[in-house]
């Protein structure tokens, strides 16, 4: 089965999309709409080949089931790649993963580095910190 999704620039933020499945709003707001979109359909129930369209121009064709388990994650170091996608999780929920006072980022609700929202931001690349019980976030 091919489902169609069409991507709606909004330009907020950086390149950000709205993501439109049979005439109604998948997705309000993303930075990664592609494979956001696979997850948002996957969990529908949805499966099969995604063809994603600008407008009337066709952009990318990419399996659901396949699509749903990348994402993009893009540092201060790194540019834009593909990665395994992980549920992005808040550093306080990262607590038990790390030792006590390990934190060393900003303690705001900014603390996603990955377009798409999927990584938390740590003080040595590629591994969680956690941030102390009075943390915002």
């Amino acid at each position: 089965m091919t489902t169609q999704i069409t991507l709606i620039p909004s330009f907020k933020n950086g390149y950000r999309y709205k993501v439109i499945h049979q005439g109604h709003t998948l997705i309000e707001d993303t930075s990664n709409p592609e494979y956001d979109a696979c997850r948002a359909l996957l969990a529908k129930g949805i499966t099969g080949q995604l063809v994603t369209y600008r407008g009337e121009t066709p952009c990318m064709v990419l399996d659901i089931e396949k699509g749903a388990e990348i994402t993009i994650l893009e540092t201060s170091t790194s540019g834009p790649r593909k990665v395994k996608y992980r549920p992005w999780q808040s550093p306080c929920d990262l607590a038990s993963l790390a030792p006590p006072g390990c934190w060393s980022g900003p303690q705001n609700s900014d603390s996603r580095v990955a377009v798409g929202g999927n990584f938390p931001r740590s003080g040595l690349e590629g591994t969680p910190h956690a941030c102390n019980a009075d943390c915002p976030g």
